[in-house]
């Protein structure tokens, strides 16, 4: 499998019947505009750093609780995404998306730096 169809299949779950549908929250794939809205390509690299980030603190946490050495990523930093003349991801649908992986991120960085690692 090609690694951008991986990264388009983690995102919208397309392997669930081909209907595109984002993993986070049962919230619907990202709405499509006509006319404007954010570049497709740059938008999902994005979210695709996100995730790799959520998956990495995951990870760390899973570590640090089996008393395992353990890398704290960093933070990827926000970002103006590159609009788009014509056919372009919805921005408000798209904000509210990366909203809701940063506040994911937050609550894991939290949840790393509280937990007590096991000896």
């Amino acid at each position: 499998m090609h690694t951008n169809r991986i990264y388009f299949v983690h995102i919208f779950g397309f392997a669930k019947g081909g209907k595109a549908q984002l993993l986070s929250g049962g919230m619907e794939g990202l709405k499509m505009c006509v006319i404007g809205g954010y570049d497709k390509l740059e938008t999902l690299k994005y979210i695709d750093l996100l995730n790799s980030e959520i998956y990495l603190l995951e990870s760390a946490i899973d570590k640090k609780k089996k008393g395992e050495n353990h890398i704290i990523p960093t933070d990827v930093e926000e970002r103006e995404l590159k609009t788009s003349a014509i056919g372009g991801f919805d921005k408000d649908d798209t904000d509210r998306y990366i909203g809701e992986l940063r506040a994911m991120i937050s609550e894991l960085r939290e949840k790393l730096n509280s937990e007590e690692p096991k000896i």
